[in-house]
């Protein structure tokens, strides 16, 4: 599962042109309402079987201020949980790109930390620096509060420069 508010758009794919030396989980780019988009094969990029662009679906998502295509194979349910429903991954599960988990009727959701996907795969892309001037945070504190452990990680990596 991913969160529903960083969904643009779900489509079938479109078709993708090929960007030469990408990273190997990028499948190619697409033209979304006029903007060059790359798409992302999400279960690769997870240590899943690669898919077919032309059997998957394609998530449009916004996170860190990128828009990004992921495939999937399918839309199986939307699931409205709240927070008291949606709990840490499971002690042990490290390196994983599970950032939570949930349970609804008789089945386990887990929430991907699609951060952490893009982190893998363009890194330079997910800065949060490039756009803000940190100069503000200079002897101040702050709390961290992001469900990516990458995010919170990344925050706090910057944070302690200033």
């Amino acid at each position: 599962g991913i969160n529903v508010f960083k969904i643009r758009e779900v489509t079938q794919c479109p078709i993708l042109r090929s960007v030469p030396h990408s990273h190997e989980h990028v499948r190619g780019i697409f033209d979304f309402r006029d903007h060059p988009i790359m798409a992302i094969d999400l279960s690769a990029s997870m240590g899943g079987q690669p898919l077919e662009p032309e059997q998957s679906l394609l998530i449009v998502t916004e996170y860190n201020q990128t828009v990004q295509g992921l495939l999937i194979q399918d839309v199986e349910k939307i699931i409205n949980l709240s927070w008291d429903q949606v709990e840490p991954p499971p002690a042990g599960i490290h390196g994983s790109f599970l950032t939570a988990v949930a349970k609804e009727e008789d089945f386990m959701i887990e929430i991907l930390d699609v951060e952490q996907v893009l982190w893998t795969i363009a890194p330079k892309d997910m800065s949060l620096t490039q756009k803000h001037d940190l100069k503000a945070f200079t002897g101040k504190k702050a709390l961290i509060l992001d469900d990516s452990r990458l995010a919170r990680q990344h925050l706090q990596e910057i944070l302690e420069t200033v």
